[in-house]
């Protein structure tokens, strides 16, 4: 048992995650029938490194069982169980059960007072609507988002990036160049504002050759320099 749990947890911490993935449900397998696994409560203490694991290795029917059966335990680490929930929640929509990930995200959102945790289900919500190709739905939340001064900084930017990108994949010109010009970015950090780099050059593009030759101009000058 102990040899299969460090190598669950060394391949976990290297970000080997399909090894992790195998050796926890490997273990799981093997002795989630012993007298010790069920009263050191093995099986919870391991079902989030389990579940994330097997996530991130886009094993997403592991990971939605090895983590419903820690949601279905009783415990009392609200951080932990947020946290597994959802990653569920992340696996449903990356395996595309788009309307129980729509239900978990909204689980998510009930069970949280952090706005900024309520705001990031609400993202991936509206990237949902988006690959249904409801997108006036996926741009109303996302507008919300960016507009909402309880929501961190960060998030609020990751939202507005979002948007922006939708606005320009469905060729919304005029809206996308609101969206991008019509107040300044708060954020400095990355990966928002190398993702803003690229969509301003992105954006200043596609409104040059839709003769919005100001708002590309515009676009052009929030892209850096090469020498910044």
């Amino acid at each position: 048992m102990s040899d299969l749990v460090n190598r669950g947890a060394n391949a976990f911490a290297e970000g080997e995650y399909l090894q992790a993935a195998s050796a926890f449900q490997k273990l799981e397998s093997i002795y989630s029938q012993e007298p010790e696994w069920k009263s050191n409560r093995l099986g919870a203490k391991i079902a989030p490194f389990a579940g994330y694991a097997a996530l991130k290795a886009a094993l997403f029917d592991q990971a939605i069982t090895s983590l419903q059966r820690f949601i279905n335990e009783e415990t009392s680490d609200y951080s932990q169980d947020l946290f597994v929930k959802y990653t569920v929640a992340l696996a449903l929509k990356n395996k595309g059960d788009f309307s129980e990930a729509l239900d978990a995200f909204a689980r998510i959102r009930e069970a949280t007072l952090s706005v900024s945790q309520q705001s990031i289900a609400w993202i991936h919500e509206a990237d949902i609507h988006a690959k249904q190709n409801a997108f006036d739905n996926a741009c109303s939340i996302l507008v919300r988002i960016t507009e909402s001064p309880s929501t961190s900084i960060r998030v609020r930017t990751h939202a507005r990036i979002r948007l922006l990108q939708t606005q320009l994949d469905q060729k919304e010109y005029q809206q996308a160049s609101q969206t991008l010009l019509s107040r300044p970015w708060e954020s400095d950090t990355m990966p928002e504002m190398a993702l803003l780099a690229f969509l301003s050059t992105e954006a200043g593009d596609l409104f040059l050759s839709n003769e919005l030759v100001e708002e590309a101009r515009e676009a052009y000058r929030l892209t850096p320099s090469k020498s910044a």
